[in-house]
């Protein structure tokens, strides 16, 4: 049947998301793809089943959002693991995985951008030096062998050696402690970087639902209106009731009004692409 799972956990992307502790993952070398798209931790519920030691079936459904309160929305997620080689000293395993994100918030999934990329290589980096930090838990025992020769009794000696440094764990604490801060410091800054983008995303929305109310209102009511004064400003020129100088100032209305309704198409246009090279998707421009 297989195991169930209910609760707050990681979706299943990686061989290390779900079944592995996270004390654990510190040596194990992450994707780059994984950390892209990688969707955190989110609340749902999650089916494994194991078939013998070759196969490993995963699928689980998600909703709300992740621990930071952030990307609300229905998730599916589910990933397959073939191990042809999985014995006490030998593992070797193909896997694929699949997750489709429906969103119910205005932030589109800001890991896809490229501005993000940096984090995830410096995570690895991280990575990398929070192992070698804890590789220095353990002694580093030498053993050295040799032949010697003494000159004055003309004899040889056959010469062996061990070093043994004492105290290693007390000494690589510090260098653990450095590195696991290291790797909190790009955890940090990388949600730092994307509180920013989510403000700056938020303010691009609202300046292209502004952008767009102006050229509704320009089109639908004010250059209508203008049209209209243009067209009886000419009726009273020619009838000579208007003075040539006042049909001239309703037709620069008119045009100052054309200019503005460009202006404002225009400035639309740049909103809505930066909002889709900042989510790295088409948007489609808010309605009223």
């Amino acid at each position: 049947v297989g195991a169930f799972r209910l609760g707050q956990f990681r979706t299943p992307v990686g061989l290390d998301d779900g079944g592995t502790s996270s004390g654990s993952t510190v040596f194990m070398e992450r994707a780059l793809p994984e950390a892209v798209v990688h969707q955190g931790r989110r609340l749902g519920l999650d089916w494994t089943r194991a078939l013998g030691t070759r196969w490993l079936f995963n699928l689980g459904a998600y909703g709300g959002g992740d621990l930071g309160g952030l990307h609300e929305g229905r998730s599916l997620a589910g990933r397959a693991v073939f191990s042809p080689r999985n014995d006490d000293e030998e593992l070797l395993h193909f896997g694929a995985s699949a997750s489709r994100e429906r969103r119910e918030d205005r932030v589109a999934r800001l890991r896809g951008n490229p501005d993000f990329l940096q984090f995830a290589s410096q995570e690895r980096l991280r990575d990398a030096e929070l192992r070698l930090a804890e590789s220095r838990r353990r002694p580093d025992v030498e053993f050295a062998l040799g032949v010697r020769r003494l000159q004055d009794t003309r004899d040889e000696a056959l010469l062996a050696s061990v070093s043994v440094p004492l105290f290693s764990a007390r000494r690589a604490t510090e260098f653990v402690a450095e590195a696991q801060s290291r790797r909190a410091g790009v955890d940090a800054a990388r949600q730092a970087a994307f509180v920013r983008t989510q403000a700056q995303l938020f303010e691009l929305y609202q300046e292209l639902r502004h952008a767009l109310n102006e050229v509704a209102a320009l089109r639908e009511e004010v250059m209508p209106a203008l049209e209209t004064v243009l067209g009886q400003a000419r009726a009273a020129y020619r009838s000579g009731r208007y003075a040539y100088s006042e049909w001239t100032d309703a037709q620069r209305e008119l045009l100052d009004a054309q200019r503005a309704l460009i202006e404002s198409a225009a400035d639309a246009h740049r909103y809505l692409a930066e909002i889709e090279r900042l989510t790295g998707e088409p948007v489609a421009a808010p309605r009223n």
